[in-house]
């Protein structure tokens, strides 16, 4: 009987084997795949008024610019051009592979249809679709739509019960993995005293039965030890993932996946697909393709081949945005001045500069870069450097007071000596180097401009108390701050100040955190600009701050285009409030510009939103007749395009007809 059994389940593998082969060469050969067709759902809902009264429901009166009033109504024209009024009977089915949509806050919406045929299913296949989307060069990978038979997911949940039935035969309470009865007996024959613990809540550490026995817990649990079982156990845990693998043949995907639906016999399907993107600086069109598979048992049986795509074209209002440039008015001072901090060490009761020291070394190359910059700048010149050297108040005040001028004038020379042999290295390349005019055919010299010098001042400030009072005051680290705070405020002698604050529990915080931040070397550049004579100058310059809004404009920004933009109310500013749907204000500004073809097409725009249709055609109408390419732009836009198509309002060269 057994064999019987064996054998008709053979001949049923064969013939399922062979009727799946046939299917799938059937569908190789007509190259079956999913298809993908705009969403059939309507994008806006329109609301209709009464435009006038005495007038047809069909008909829309608006005027021209002229002031003459336009009665618009259906019309047909006939071979002779004679225009006739109409009345739609009925509608064209037409399937279009691209769509118009809009951009708006940033974001662009796509709604598409993927048809699935019944011929691509089987109820022991897993069908895999992977939607993407070609966006300027990049192609993104949309989250996949599963199709799943009733069988395939019969057997994959099969697969992770025989794995999870595996799993539970692993042991993973100890206790089991150790003859326990025996280490009970042993305990309570030879350690009692351990033995009576067993239902006292105490304890008792496990050196101290040791000590008393010569025996620890341990090693009682490690002689009782089922040795055996712990093996077979080991070797158990180490087969997991070779038993996941053989058992669980089609694992649940690890992606994310938008859906998974169970199917329990073929028939045709529909999925509605919308995705959300972030828009990008420059889009102008987004298309989108799907390809896909067959898979049983972990394996792909056939792999579809990619439908044709279907195309999304973007409009954007940031498209009407002016590239305009701003000037605003602007004073510039003749006299300027960089400053900058350095902090440098000097051994104890010393004046001379070490480079070795500490972090001497960098802090001295970077003031070098700083006078370097300056002494190679093409707007200004160095009148003076000033040099200011600080001490903190540990030691006397006579001291210190020698050893901040001491200080002062050693960096004065160190540096004064850089700038002299970097100006001399300048001098002498200027020399061995000759500057031809190549615009007058090189017959003049360029005169090359001299390196300035400049003067090097010095001053010091012997303990800087005033600095040391702010530091302390914004310090959350000292405790005894009003105690030191009163001391610093006293009018008495430094050193006398000194010993006071050397009484204090802070004063060892003092001495290692605040205290070093006061040796510090002040660096003030003055400056002034080359060949200028006035000490100010009233010019007009490039508005930079505008200039910002309409880089975050154009890079659909929006949010942070407002910020900027909406002192201006310009027409970038009415660009940004409708890119965000902002149309009372975008309205507002509207209001205030002047007539032009832009104006009024984003007039009509905010009209349609704002559901007033006779408004939005009459806008509409107006900047067609000032640029006639806006009749092709209303297309793009959904707000407009609704419109005219709802009232078939067709302008062609100079005749409006509707």
């Amino acid at each position: 009987m057994k064999k019987t059994t064996i054998i008709i389940s053979i001949c049923i593998l064969i013939t399922t084997g062979c009727s799946t082969a046939r299917k799938i060469e059937s569908l190789k050969s007509s190259g079956a795949k999913a298809e993908i067709s705009l969403a059939n759902k309507s994008d806006y809902e329109l609301r209709s008024e009464v435009i006038e009264r005495g007038v047809s429901p069909d008909t829309l009166t608006v005027t021209g610019l002229d002031g003459e009033k336009l009665y618009l109504m259906k019309s047909v024209v006939d071979s002779a051009g004679n225009v006739y009024g109409s009345e739609n009977l009925s509608g064209v089915v037409i399937t279009a592979r691209f769509k118009n949509i809009a951009e708006r806050g940033g974001k662009v919406d796509l709604a598409f249809d993927v048809h699935i045929p019944k011929e691509l299913q089987d109820p022991s296949w897993q069908l895999r679709f992977r939607p993407n989307l070609h966006i300027q060069g990049d192609t993104l990978d949309l989250e996949d739509i599963y199709v799943t038979g009733a069988e395939y997911r019969s057997t994959q949940l099969k697969g992770y019960e025989q794995y999870a039935k595996f799993l539970s035969t692993i042991i993973t309470d100890s206790t089991k993995l150790r003859y326990q009865e025996l280490v009970e007996v042993f305990i309570e024959r030879n350690i009692p005293t351990l033995a009576a613990l067993k239902n006292d809540t105490s304890t008792v550490s496990n050196s101290y039965m040791s000590g008393i026995y010569d025996i620890s817990y341990r090693q009682v649990l490690d002689y009782y030890e089922r040795k055996c079982k712990i093996g077979r156990n080991n070797y158990r845990s180490r087969l997991s993932s070779q038993k996941y693998r053989k058992y669980v043949k089609n694992p649940y995907s690890s992606d994310l996946i938008r859906l998974d639906t169970i199917i329990t016999a073929p028939e045709n399907l529909t999925y509605c697909y919308t995705q959300s993107i972030d828009t990008r600086a420059g889009l102008r069109k987004v298309d989108v393709t799907i390809d896909g598979e067959i898979n049983q048992n972990g394996e792909t049986l056939y792999t579809m081949p990619e439908g044709e795509p279907l195309t999304f074209y973007i409009s954007s209002i940031s498209t009407f945005m002016e590239p305009t440039t701003r000037y605003i008015n602007k004073i510039i001072e003749r006299r300027a001045q960089a400053n900058t901090q350095a902090y440098i060490d000097f051994e104890q009761g010393r004046w001379n500069i070490d480079p070795s020291l500490h972090e001497n070394k960098s802090e001295l190359e970077r003031i070098k870069k700083h006078i370097v910059s300056f002494l190679n700048n093409n707007t200004f010149d160095i009148d003076s450097l000033v040099i200011t050297a600080t001490c903190s108040p540990e030691g006397s005040y006579q001291l210190n007071k020698r050893l901040a001028t001491g200080r002062a004038e050693a960096i004065k020379g160190y540096f004064s000596d850089f700038a002299r042999r970097y100006k001399d290295s300048l001098s002498n390349e200027a020399q061995n180097t000759i500057y031809i005019d190549a615009t007058k055919g090189g017959e003049e010299l360029i005169k090359r401009e001299e390196i300035q010098y400049f003067d090097f001042k010095v001053h010091s400030i012997t303990e800087d108390w005033e600095r040391l009072k702010s530091m302390v005051r914004a310090d959350t680290s000292i405790r005894e701050k009003e105690a030191l705070m009163s001391i610093l405020q006293d009018k008495i002698h430094p050193d006398e100040k000194e010993a006071l604050l050397q009484r204090c529990s802070d004063y060892k915080y003092l001495r290692e955190v605040i205290y070093p931040k006061l040796r510090t070397v002040q660096f003030d550049f003055h400056l002034h600009r080359k060949g200028m004579v006035k000490d100010t100058v009233h010019t007009t310059v490039p508005d930079e701050n505008y200039a910002k809004g309409l880089e975050y404009l154009n890079d659909r920004e929006y949010k942070k285009a407002i910020e900027i933009l909406r002192p201006y109310r310009d027409i970038n500013t009415a660009v940004a409030f409708l890119s965000l749907d902002y149309n009372a204000s975008a309205r507002e500004v509207l209001e205030a510009l002047p007539p032009s073809a832009k104006r009024d097409y984003m007039m009509a725009i905010v009209y349609a939103r704002e559901g007033r249709e006779q408004k939005s055609i009459q806008a509409y109408i107006h900047s067609v007749e000032k640029d006639p390419a806006m009749k092709f732009r209303a297309n793009l836009d959904p707000e407009m395009s609704q419109i005219i198509k709802k009232y078939d309002v067709r302008l062609e060269d100079e005749t409006i007809t509707y």
